[in-house]
């Protein structure tokens, strides 16, 4: 149960909110204990607290709203408040007292429904959650929200504490998974953060309850973004003569090349299904690769086919990715097992010609050695010119080139095997392994060297493309900013205009005049936020929405963007509006076209939170939604210019979806000064 106090003056106000909350509750199955009051006065003074949300009108008789919830948070910093207004413009005031958010008035179900599954979503990280831990003498029970960070110390554990240190025994990893994982992240191999007691980052630790708590540099990304989320090939025929490469290794190098490769790609499956088909195509490899390991010449090439087939199908089955693409990484993953298992038969077959044959334990200690270089040295080439959240779109020509370069390496490392009777062929053991470890040697490296070119290519295209974006949005600002100047100066002439009329006119006259300024009014840039530029954005935004049927509001603490640059500023908030206006433009209903802006400072972090309703209609393409453009290569520039802003400052920026409600979360460092 909920406890919800409603501090409203107006009878009728209250009979709708009532009849919203009863709504909500059958709607949700959930039950709110509810507590009316007419007036701030009457819940301020003498605040006995026990409330998790307070539902406020701000114009009342006798104490306003802004100033009963300062009375209010002087005893109480915990509980929520949501204001209920008439007038948008109370970002300053609002942030000053910690306000959740707001409802403009008249109220609409909608708008009240989306506050209401936030302050659920709020009030379900403050249940208690207990953790039992074994410690000298016995057990102790540890309050989850009491737990600082656990730390791995001298092999135990170390739990920091607001009781103090408590130490115990066990793992990390065990600790970890019974621990909720919205509220804890692994910051490191030593150290497990509670984000909720986060208060800032310095140089490369976090702060946590004055301690400084070591972030890796792999994990620094993830931390933020998780902190962000808190806060709102070929496979050789080999012949007899020569010595057969074990089959065995063969599938085991090719599957390598293939989870590689998979590495650097958007999932299609996860939990136990992921780790099910790794499993299940590496042993289908290896049987059809023991299985195939006698046949007769004619069928040489259609086994290479079928095996090739079986990495399509893995990787096809593994990633998220258009069969084009998927058909561009088997091609390379290939090429790259080809390698690995060239080589390491190589210098088998060198061992075996200075000491003999090695046994078993050398065998495979040559293999581990030789797939660990290999495998280890390409991630370490890959890992600069792939990226997971925005996977490389393969072409038509460009998979044909690269299945041409393939099919043409693999051809020369393999001549000698059908004839070694060519100006190209080794008639000796130890020249047919050279040229081929050579040969796929030097095709990765052009494969290696056409991904780069390809990656290089979208990159700029990317930046021009960004660039254009930034310096688009830039104009729209300036543009704005001599409109809504010109705006305001004929709005300020007017009101003096009509000031003289009203001294010289009839009651019927002033009536009219009356409207005539009530119309007008509209067109004054109102938007104070405490930023220039931002005011300037809002207003030209607001402006748009007005004329087509959008509700627009903002709580926003203008004055925490001053460490960010003009051109920035347009860019992430012009886009993230104008994404968001395009989005609320599709619905029919113009009571369901909401938008709200956020800027709130969060001890050491600055948080914008954009939300807009829309349709439903979501899919997400890595980090951006998916297009249903019929060209999808160079779309959602916008977003793409806004994760670059968050990165350019040290943040994060996240979009989640929650019952037709799309959000846009951007996390900051604040540095401390």
């Amino acid at each position: 149960m909920n406890y919800i106090a409603v501090v409203e003056d107006s009878a009728q106000d209250r009979a709708v909110l009532d009849s919203y909350l009863e709504k909500y509750q059958q709607e949700k199955d959930c039950h709110f204990q509810i507590t009316h009051f007419s007036d701030g006065d009457e819940i301020a003074l003498g605040y006995k607290g026990g409330y998790d949300l307070i539902l406020m009108d701000i114009e009342m008789t006798f104490l306003d709203g802004m100033s009963a919830a300062e009375e209010i948070r002087r005893a109480d910093p915990e509980v929520l408040i949501i204001f209920i207004t008439n007038s948008p413009q109370y970002a300053i005031k609002g942030y000053a007292v910690q306000a959740l958010d707001y409802i403009l008035k008249p109220l609409s179900y909608y708008a009240f429904c989306q506050r209401m599954n936030h302050v659920r979503e709020l009030l379900g990280r403050r249940q208690k959650h207990f953790l039992t831990v074994p410690c000298a003498g016995g057990v102790q029970k540890l309050d989850v929200s009491d737990i600082y960070y656990v730390e791995i110390c001298d092999h135990d554990l170390l739990f920091h504490t607001k009781q103090g240190e408590v130490h115990s025994t066990g793992s990390m990893r065990d600790v970890e998974q019974k621990l909720p994982p919205e509220n804890f992240f692994r910051s490191s191999k030593a150290y497990l953060v509670n984000l909720e007691h986060v208060d800032g980052i310095q140089d490369e630790d976090a702060i946590v309850n004055g301690d400084r708590v070591q972030i890796s540099r792999a994990k620094r990304k993830a931390f933020l973004a998780a902190l962000n989320h808190y806060m709102g090939g070929n496979h050789l025929m080999e012949t007899e003569v020569l010595g057969n490469i074990p089959r065995l290794y063969t599938a085991l190098a090719d599957w390598l090349a293939c989870l590689l490769y998979l590495f650097f790609l958007p999932k299609r499956t996860a939990g136990w299904r992921r780790y099910t088909i790794h499993a299940v195509f590496l042993l289908l490899l290896g049987v059809f690769m023991q299985a195939t390991g006698q046949v007769p010449q004619f069928w040489f090439l259609p086994c290479i086919a079928v095996s090739i087939l079986i990495m399509y199908l893995y990787i096809r089955m593994q990633a998220d990715v258009p069969a084009r693409s998927a058909g561009y990484y088997c091609v390379r993953a290939f090429i790259l097992g080809e390698l690995a298992a060239s080589l390491e038969w190589q210098l088998y077959y060198y061992m075996a010609g200075r000491q003999g044959t090695p046994g078993a334990d050398v065998s495979v200690c040559i293999l581990a050695v030789d797939y660990a270089a290999v495998y280890g040295a390409v991630f370490a080439l890959e890992r600069n010119y792939n990226d997971i959240a925005s996977p490389l779109h393969v072409h038509k020509k460009e998979f044909l080139s690269t299945l041409f370069i393939g099919v043409a390496v693999y051809a020369a490392s393999n001549l000698s095997y059908v004839s070694p009777d060519t100006p190209f062929s080794g008639k000796m053991t130890a020249e047919i392994y050279n040229i081929r470890t050579l040969v796929d040697l030097g095709g990765m490296a052009i494969l290696f060297a056409h991904h780069m070119q390809l990656v290089e290519y979208r990159r700029k295209k990317e930046r021009d493309a960004l660039q254009n974006v930034l310096q688009a949005q830039y104009a729209q600002y300036r543009s704005a900013q001599d409109s809504i100047d010109l705006i305001n100066k004929k709005y300020h002439d007017l009101k003096h205009q009509i000031a003289v009329l009203r001294s010289e006119t009839s009651e019927e006259k002033a009536h009219y005049l009356d409207a005539m300024e009530q119309e007008i009014r509209s067109y004054e840039a109102q938007n104070k936020t405490g930023n220039e530029v931002l005011d300037t954005i809002l207003t030209s935004k607001s402006l748009y929405c007005q004329q087509h049927g959008i509700t627009l509001t903002c709580v926003a603490d203008g004055a925490a963007l001053d460490f960010m640059d003009t051109m920035d500023l347009c860019s992430l908030f012009g886009n993230a509006l104008d994404n968001a206006i395009e989005s609320v433009e599709k619905l029919p209903d113009s009571e369901q076209r909401l938008i709200h802006l956020v800027v709130a400072r969060q001890k050491s972090f600055l948080w914008i939170r954009v939300e807009n309703t829309y349709d439903g209609a979501f899919q997400a393409d890595g980090n951006l939604p998916k297009t249903t453009k019929s060209d999808a290569r160079y779309h959602g520039y916008g977003l793409k210019s806004i994760y670059d802003t968050a990165e350019k400052y040290g943040g994060t920026a996240e979009i989640t979806t929650q019952e037709n409600q799309f959000t846009l979360k951007v996390l900051f460092p604040i540095k401390q000064k």
